[in-house]
C-alpha cells in the first residue's frame, strides 16, 4: 500500500471570485494528480485550502494550478 504523506497549503485568492468560478476553481484542482481535497474558507471567501500529496505535488505546483486559471494568487501558508 502507497504512502500519501499530506500537507496543506492556504492560497489567497486576490481576484474576488462567485460562487461558480470557486467552484470551478475547486473542481480544476480535484482533477490534478497529488490533490486530496481544496476549498474556501467560509467568511474569508479570499482564503484557498488545499490538501495535498507532497509526493506527487509541491506548493508552488498547487500555486501555479490557480494561477492557470489566470487568477492572481500567492502563498499564505
Amino acid at each position: 500500500m502507497a504512502t500519501m504523506h499530506k500537507v496543506e497549503v492556504v492560497v489567497h485568492v486576490d481576484d474576488v471570485l462567485d460562487n461558480a468560478q470557486q467552484a470551478g476553481l475547486i473542481n480544476d484542482l480535484r482533477k490534478h494528480g497529488g490533490v486530496e481535497e481544496a476549498h474556501f474558507t467560509p467568511g474569508r471567501a479570499h482564503l484557498l485550502v488545499v490538501d495535498y500529496d507532497r509526493d506527487q505535488l509541491s506548493a508552488q505546483e498547487v500555486l501555479g494550478c490557480v494561477r492557470r486559471e489566470h487568477l492572481r494568487a500567492e502563498l499564505v501558508g
